[in-house]
């Protein structure tokens, strides 16, 4: 009979889950955005959503994910270190992928619901665009240095030609003031929704 190492499987199997975690969040493009997770029990959950036209309680149950994990027999014995841990990432970047997809599902599907949703219908980006996106959402800021907090996410390519664009945008007084007059106003009410939040003992 082969001996056993019950602590130090233990050990193993708490250190490659928590790189398992760690793979995920660095992959999935909501593993940047800060979130609070709550572990609850049973089959459904609710929360509280906000509409453009008021509020509502949404009543949901949990979605499952299923990522397939095929060890070969031939490839146990071998499973060791630098294989292991390849093994273990290609399984985070599946599940990465498929929470990825499920996030923006659901954050489609919400800023629908609330009339934050733009589309562009395919023309090209304008700062009349830009302008009229960010009133539609609600903006957070820091609270030490009030500067706005968010990201935006996009492919590279749309990325790339975001930076160039808002670079020569940049340059234009006119919408730089409106710019700015936009982010004094997301300010004040970001300020007011602060000061209304009801206090947890």
């Amino acid at each position: 009979m082969l001996p056993d190492f019950p602590k130090s499987r233990k050990e193993l199997s708490e250190q490659l889950r928590l790189r398992l975690l760690l793979r995920v969040q660095e992959k999935s493009i909501f593993g940047r955005i800060r979130r609070q997770i709550q572990q609850n029990e049973g089959k459904h959950f609710s929360f509280e959503q906000i509409l453009d036209v008021g509020k509502r309680i949404v009543n949901e149950g949990y979605e499952e994910m299923r990522i397939p994990i095929q060890f070969k027999l031939e490839e146990i014995p071998k499973l060791v270190g630098d294989a292991l841990f390849e093994k273990l990432d290609g399984l985070a970047d599946d599940i990465a992928a498929q929470t990825s997809q499920f996030g923006f599902r659901k954050m489609e599907e919400a800023c629908r619901q609330a009339g934050t949703a733009f589309d562009a219908g395919g023309q090209p980006f304008t700062k009349e665009m830009f302008l009229q996106a960010e009133e539609a959402r609600e903006w957070g800021f820091d609270p030490q240095t009030h500067k706005p907090e968010g990201i935006y996410v996009a492919h590279p390519d749309t990325a790339k030609r975001m930076h160039d664009l808002w670079k020569s945008w940049e340059q234009d007084r006119d919408f730089m003031k409106k710019v700015e007059e936009l982010r004094s106003r997301k300010y004040e009410a970001w300020r007011d929704r602060e000061s209304c939040r009801k206090l947890v003992n």
